[in-house]
């Protein structure tokens, strides 16, 4: 049970949950490709670093984050 006493599993919350990770891996992906292209790698170099940064985002971190916060 959450803080706004709506259940952990609600799909709503789900969702939320599903959002937060997804803008983090956006985030990431877009600095690090932009990075990686000013640093002068090509598109295909640079896609490969925006990648790696998709899958170094800290997934538990933002579901600690999330559950402290009561969502």
């Amino acid at each position: 049970m959450t803080a706004t006493g709506v259940p952990a599993e609600h799909p709503r919350n789900a969702y939320r949950l599903a959002r937060l990770i997804r803008d983090a891996c956006i985030s990431a992906a877009s600095a690090h490709f932009e990075n990686a292209r000013v640093d002068g790698l090509c598109c295909e170099g640079a896609w490969e670093a925006a990648v790696g940064a998709m899958r170094a985002v800290d997934v538990e971190q933002i579901i600690n984050q999330w559950e402290d916060i009561g969502e």
